[in-house]
């Protein structure tokens, strides 16, 4: 069954708002105001954050359909703590931009239990099935 509790769905509401509004104070005024010409990476990074904030916000009003943003901001930040920042880190060779990037994702860790996990797993796991092309006849 997909239904949540009414506390669930809220938690969830508030994890797409806290990445909009986060999102939504630092990359949306760089777009509209462009202090300066931005460069190919500042560009694209800033385009992509300010899409993935309007995502969260369609999140706000659909939380289990917008799901699939929630598992990307949980998976690049993942792959960043533990393939970039904590390798880095151990070897005593973490540069303080890295560092200070992983401090910025580590308030994510909060998402995973907020996630409905079994609603990913039945939407998403390898036991879905789809249909790919149309039945005969229509």
């Amino acid at each position: 069954m997909n239904r949540l509790p009414t506390w669930r769905i809220v938690l969830l509401r508030l994890c797409y708002a806290a990445i909009a509004i986060g999102l939504g104070m630092t990359i949306i005024p760089r777009l509209i105001w462009l202090p300066e010409p931005l460069g190919y990476q500042l560009a694209a990074l800033t385009c992509f954050l300010a899409s993935l904030a309007l995502l969260c916000v369609m999140g706000i009003f659909r939380p289990i359909a917008m799901l699939p943003v929630l598992l990307f901001e949980l998976g690049w930040k993942f792959v960043l703590m533990l393939r970039i920042a904590l390798p880095a880190w151990l070897a005593g060779t973490i540069a303080p931009e890295i560092e200070h990037l992983f401090w910025e994702c580590v308030p994510i860790l909060i998402y995973v239990p907020i996630i409905p996990w079994g609603i990913v797993w039945r939407r998403y796991g390898p036991g879905r099935r789809r249909i790919l092309t149309e039945p005969a006849g229509h």
